[in-house]
């Protein structure tokens, strides 16, 4: 495992060379086994691979890792973010969970988006942080087609706390929101999430399509990351929390 070179060299009989070089990296990742209805797992341990497709995030500007709650953790930086496909990852049922550290600097960051171009926030889902004082106000927004939902604050988190665990479950009728596995918010929405000219998944940053309040890239630190196509019971979330 590791960052490597293949250098290939070729010498006709007349005594030119031509090189060719190829840098690549190999990942070997432990077996994993996915929870039901789980489709991306990304554990953020010095690499962005997710441990149940195989699959690895899209990587914008230079992030990098720190020290995690479990191994390593995403550490973000300015202009930096990740993103994968949403296609076939939302839908009626949507469920995240993850382990943040926040970072107070920007005093506001973007922390996932699944959003459309553009001010309509009538599709799509968006989470992110402001500061409020010494805190910071964790809030999401989403759009069922016709009008938007807030929930500003769901959690004021402490920049001088620890890490907290977030996990978020979406039904086409209801929404709750865990913080350190207690729930902070349980409410009735009025339809599903639509979805409509939603590509793709950011973390760490509003961008490309959230950031019109200056939520851009977040500094904070992430760990331990899920998905689920639908809404995980506080029995399961319970499970993610006390994963050590």
């Amino acid at each position: 495992d590791g960052n490597h070179v293949f250098t290939v060299t070729a010498i006709d009989q007349t005594g030119k060379t031509t090189t060719q070089v190829v840098n690549f990296r190999k990942i070997t990742a432990p077996p994993y086994n996915p929870m039901d209805g789980e489709l991306l797992y990304f554990p953020f341990d010095d690499n962005y691979l997710d441990l149940i497709a195989g699959n690895e995030l899209a990587v914008v500007g230079s992030p990098s890792f720190a020290s995690g709650k479990l191994g390593d953790a995403y550490q973000g930086a300015t202009d930096a973010y990740l993103t994968y496909p949403s296609d076939g990852i939302v839908g009626t049922e949507f469920s995240f969970a993850f382990w943040y550290k926040v970072n107070p600097m920007p005093v506001r960051g973007g922390i996932l988006a699944i959003s459309a171009p553009g001010e309509d926030r009538k599709t799509g889902f968006r989470m992110a942080r402001e500061a409020s004082g010494t805190l910071q106000n964790l809030f999401v927004n989403f759009g069922y087609g016709t009008d938007e939902v807030w929930i500003n604050p769901y959690f004021q988190a402490d920049p001088a706390g620890d890490w907290i665990h977030i996990a978020v479950a979406i039904t086409a009728t209801h929404i709750t929101i865990y913080v350190n596995n207690t729930v902070v918010k349980d409410q009735e929405i009025p339809g599903a999430i639509d979805w409509t000219g939603c590509p793709s998944i950011s973390i760490g940053s509003g961008a490309p399509n959230f950031t019109y309040w200056e939520h851009f890239s977040d500094l904070s630190l992430y760990d331990e990351m899920h998905f689920f196509n639908r809404a995980i019971t506080a029995a399961e979330v319970q499970q993610l929390y006390l994963v050590k």
